[in-house]
């Protein structure tokens, strides 16, 4: 799809335009994603699925500001993402905690680095723990917490600074599948309850939480990544939040979506490139 994507429903506070991102290996020039191009709508969900080694930590990083574009823009706001990207913040699979800090004191990690007062800071990771359900665990350390929890910490580290936008990188891979369904649930209902829409930015492997969590899904091709489907999902996020998680993954419109995603994802496996070599897991996952 060489078109950028746009939704009726509200403007793109993100896009991707024909952007490319080699790597040199072995002497040879090699693709990790090729002429990519979609928008995300502000306020909106939109999770990027796609074979191991697509290229979609790489489109993460260069929202973020991390990476460059080796030929193609990003543009966030509709300016070009030259240097870091301080609207956004960025949740990893691992979380990352401070192991001599308490709970209240990791959370407080990014307002310290905003030069927020001391007392504003303290409330403010206080009202962030509320909102996932840890204020009794403020003094807490990560080795008294469950995996759970320390994931909950880590997403409320990094809403605290009231980011515009959320990259979510596999942020509930390494969970079991009961806490992973937990926390769906919870940031679900967090999004619901912000005064500010908060648009997200999910890498995921896991189809059934692309499609309970997003209001859009982008599947992307294998290696040399290209954007092979795109999906708009209506209704089932709003069945998560009323009635649940689980309850929403029995209806028959979920079940139709996760099919058809199914289907693309394999058939974006199937547009790999002849002969394109497998590039480093860390460098493209």
């Amino acid at each position: 799809m060489s078109a950028i994507a746009e939704t009726e429903q509200r403007p793109a506070l993100i896009q991707i335009d024909k952007v490319s991102k080699t790597y040199v290996r072995n002497k040879a020039l090699t693709y990790a994603i090729e002429d990519i191009s979609f928008a995300v709508p502000a306020g909106e969900v939109v999770a990027i699925v796609g074979p191991s080694g697509s290229g979609k930590s790489t489109l993460l990083n260069m929202i973020a500001g991390l990476l460059r574009p080796t030929s193609g823009v990003v543009r966030y706001s509709g300016a070009p993402v030259a240097a870091v990207n301080t609207k956004v913040g960025y949740m990893t699979q691992h979380d990352t905690l401070l192991p001599w800090r308490t709970a209240l004191a990791n959370v407080r990690v990014a307002l310290e680095i905003q030069a927020v007062p001391r007392k504003d800071a303290d409330e403010r990771a206080r009202k962030a723990l509320a909102d996932v359900g840890l204020e009794a665990f403020a003094k807490h350390y990560p080795t008294q917490l469950s995996g759970g929890m320390r994931k909950r910490v880590q997403l409320a580290r990094t809403v605290v600074y009231n980011p515009q936008t959320l990259l979510m990188d596999e942020p509930f891979g390494a969970l079991d599948a009961i806490l992973r369904v937990n926390l769906q649930q919870d940031f679900l209902r967090l999004l619901a309850t912000r005064a500010e829409p908060l648009t997200v930015v999910l890498v995921t492997h896991d189809l059934e939480e692309a499609v309970t969590m997003a209001d859009q899904v982008i599947v992307l091709s294998g290696s040399p990544a290209r954007v092979s489907h795109v999906e708009r999902l209506r209704g089932i996020r709003e069945a998560a939040l009323s009635t649940g998680v689980v309850e929403a993954r029995r209806s028959p419109e979920f079940g139709r979506y996760l099919n058809l995603l199914w289907n693309q994802l394999h058939l974006g496996r199937d547009l790999r490139g002849a002969g394109a070599p497998e590039l480093r897991e860390e460098a493209t996952r």
